[in-house]
């Protein structure tokens, strides 16, 4: 039996636990329509703020969003950009990016709040 035999379940365990991982620690994940209405199983009333990195106006939003029914939604702007103001910031509500939901709700502008519950 070679090495290669006996380290492979080894090599592919690795890589599946650094890619969890990976996708766990994202700053910003993806947040579609499925994923909201878990949320709004889960928590309740929530109160969606749709936010891009380049808005001055929106930064003021993220520097008192606060809660676990508030969820900031990226729109309109790039991963990157979206993560370091996040990270900048520490806002105290959870941060996803847009994954259809500012069409869903027609936003056009940000920021926009809209006030979600089932």
């Amino acid at each position: 039996m070679s090495y290669l035999t006996l380290l492979r379940p080894l090599i592919l365990g690795c890589i599946f636990v650094w890619s969890q991982a990976a996708h766990a620690g994202e700053l910003c994940p993806s947040l579609g329509q499925t994923e909201l209405i878990k949320l709004a199983r889960q928590r309740g009333p929530l109160k969606l703020v749709f936010f891009a990195s380049w808005c001055g106006e929106c930064l003021h939003h993220l520097k008192t969003a606060n809660g676990k029914n508030t969820i900031l939604i990226a729109t309109f702007d790039e991963k990157p950009a979206v993560e370091r103001v996040i990270r900048k910031l520490a806002p105290k509500s959870d941060c996803f990016t847009d994954e259809g939901l500012s069409t869903f709700f027609k936003v056009e502008a940000v920021p926009t709040t809209v006030e979600y519950r089932l």
